[in-house]
């Protein structure tokens, strides 16, 4: 009997170290994956502050005359996240607040956007193509916006992150499913503070 409680405690005790262990990994694993996280988000880094965003669309072959509003981007979540927020807008132009984070078990970067034209929650999925420059697109997700007649209208977004003080998002819409891209809104940003 006595060398059976022993076997059954040693057992148990091994079940539990096995359980402390894979637990305590685990544990390291998550660490990791949210260090890496914030390491792909640093890159983005230079983007937070107060913005003057100078904003475009394309009419008519050309781009119409800049309308220039504040934006807001900040870190948020343990710098996990990304967002901007424009706290005022001028009538004609269309309002998108964007939050971008790092997917760190699929290795891209994730982009929600909700803008005041089509009132959508868009998800897009990207990479940094270049240093400073990431490019999203909604076409894996498909969140398409649609148009009057059912037409599905595809949008690629780059941010090109020029310095500190200065970057710029271009936004392309597609017809066909990204086989080809046109202009469709630019924002030039410039630092406040």
């Amino acid at each position: 009997m006595k060398a059976s409680m022993h076997t059954l405690t040693s057992l148990f005790l091994g079940v539990l170290l096995s359980v402390l262990l894979s637990s305590a990994h685990a544990e390291d694993a998550d660490a990791d994956r949210a260090g890496k996280a914030r390491a792909a988000m640093q890159a983005l880094r230079p983007m937070a502050g107060e913005w003057l965003a100078h904003s475009s669309v394309w009419r008519d072959g050309g781009w119409t005359a800049p309308e220039t509003e504040r934006a807001t981007i900040n870190f948020i979540l343990n710098d996990l996240a990304l967002r901007e927020l424009f706290p005022e807008r001028s009538q004609s132009s269309v309002r998108m607040e964007t939050t971008i984070q790092f997917d760190q078990y699929r290795d891209i970067y994730r982009l929600m956007a909700l803008d005041d034209a089509w009132g959508n929650m868009d998800v897009y999925e990207g990479k940094m193509v270049e240093p400073g420059t990431l490019v999203f697109t909604n076409l894996r997700p498909g969140t398409f916006a649609l148009g009057a007649n059912g037409e599905e209208y595809a949008f690629q977004l780059t941010f090109s992150i020029k310095d500190r003080d200065s970057h710029s998002l271009l936004v392309e819409i597609s017809t066909n499913r990204g086989e080809s891209w046109t202009n469709f809104q630019k924002i030039e940003r410039t630092r406040l503070n």
